[in-house]
């Protein structure tokens, strides 16, 4: 194949793409293919583990759970499944629509304080710096994924804030 991680495509099978079924053998469709790298669940999980930390989403997943009662809510109950089978519960999300990412998350912050957090996304949306945001920032990317180092900064994050 030409997926080789020195030429920028890891083979290995937690980053594949998958087409996604229901129970009832559908498959379930969405603007984009989906894929959960077990070595991300685990690095969350421990993120989680190690500071009692709640994770809220900030991504477009946030529209599936949303909008569970939907069609395209399925994908959020495949989210919400497959969190659940890592030991991870999503406890909420932002309702910011389009690139005022940092903004849902201030909104967030005002209805829910909270005394640390972090936010770990594959993004750096323009409003991040503008609302001094980056000191929780931990930037991953979507060829490595939540890899240790960057669940450990995430950790070191949390605490150094608490």
């Amino acid at each position: 194949t030409n997926r080789g991680a020195n030429r920028g495509g890891c083979a290995q099978i937690c980053r594949w793409d998958f087409d996604l079924y229901s129970e009832s053998k559908e498959k379930l469709e969405g603007e984009k293919e989906f894929t959960f790298c077990t070595k991300d669940l685990s690095n969350l999980k421990n993120i989680a583990t190690q500071t009692c930390a709640q994770i809220i989403l900030t991504s477009t997943w946030k529209y599936y759970i949303s909008s569970l009662s939907t069609e395209i809510g399925k994908m959020g109950t495949y989210l919400i499944q497959t969190f659940k089978h890592a030991g991870l519960q999503i406890s909420g999300y932002t309702e910011d629509i389009g690139c005022n990412r940092g903004q849902g998350i201030i909104d967030f912050l005002k209805q829910h304080p909270a005394e640390s957090y972090v936010i770990i996304d594959d993004q750096l949306f323009k409003d991040y710096e503008k609302l001094n945001l980056l000191s929780h920032l931990v930037l991953t990317n979507t060829k490595d994924g939540l890899t240790q180092e960057l669940a450990a900064k995430a950790v070191h994050i949390l605490k150094k804030q608490s």
